[in-house]
């Protein structure tokens, strides 16, 4: 059931919807669009892109997962449900034959070697490597989703944030997304906030994060932004649609 709850300074009605019914009835996507989902520990954010990537991706507009865990049991159960290849190395093989099928999406899991010596290093050289394959692959190819699930990893621990910022500025031309998700904003490129078509902000005390809200942009008041997420329980989001200036509360 829809509801709506007062939750800004001065009065302003923000509508709540249920995870199901903001997919059904909110949710809409155009290839080339970015998202960011920003939130702290805890807040949920592997689960709500992956639910928001099981509503959007299809053969014709594939996703592409970047897993920079050793072991992921949350990517490996969504793989499985939603027809996802997982990879190691990009790109992927072509498939032949009458009776291939193209997938909906791919994870792309370079293999790691933590437990060897200077495993940590060679595991790093190898995420980049294939994630640095993949990254200008989908800028060239387009009509794909990548969902860095630790945009703040990526963008320092793989050197990578030239790659980010360029999918974030110049990939819509290309129909080519980046949806990122972080717990770090301090530390991910002010594209992310300024860029992103999509928005999805959790409860997050720390005052410092909040102060990022500021560099959203579009019209959208950042003392709004922050007054509602400041009332949000856990798993809940703030939803930010720039083109329409949509906003709303999407429950766990």
């Amino acid at each position: 059931m829809r509801v709506t709850t007062r939750t800004s300074p001065d009065g302003i009605e923000v509508t709540e919807y249920d995870r199901e019914q903001f997919l059904d009835e909110v949710w809409e996507y155009k290839p080339g669009e970015h998202l960011s989902l920003i939130g702290p520990t805890e807040a949920g954010k592997t689960t709500l892109g992956y639910q928001l990537l099981g509503a959007t991706t299809t053969p014709k507009l594939q996703g592409v997962v970047l897993v920079m865990k050793p072991q992921d049991e949350t990517a490996v159960k969504f793989g499985k449900e939603n027809g996802y290849e997982t990879i190691r190395s990009w790109p992927p093989a072509k498939m032949t034959g009458p009776w291939s099928k193209k997938p909906r999406g791919f994870t792309l899991w370079p293999k790691t070697d933590f437990h060897q010596d200077h495993g940590i290093y060679r595991t790093r050289m190898a995420q980049y490597q294939q994630f640095n394959r993949c990254f200008a692959d989908v800028y060239r190819r387009g009509n794909r989703i990548l969902f860095a699930d630790e945009l703040a990893a990526i963008c320092d621990e793989l050197g990578m944030r030239e790659q980010v910022v360029n999918m974030y500025s110049r990939g819509r031309s290309q129909r080519a997304g980046i949806w990122g998700a972080t717990q770090r904003p301090v530390e991910i490129p002010r594209l992310a906030y300024s860029s992103a078509h999509h928005l999805f902000l959790a409860h997050d005390p720390d005052e410092q994060d909040r102060k990022r809200f500021g560099e959203i942009g579009g019209g959208i008041d950042p003392k709004l932004v922050d007054a509602v997420t400041m009332a949000l329980p856990q798993y809940w989001w703030l939803y930010l649609r720039r083109k329409d200036r949509t906003l709303c509360i999407v429950r766990a």
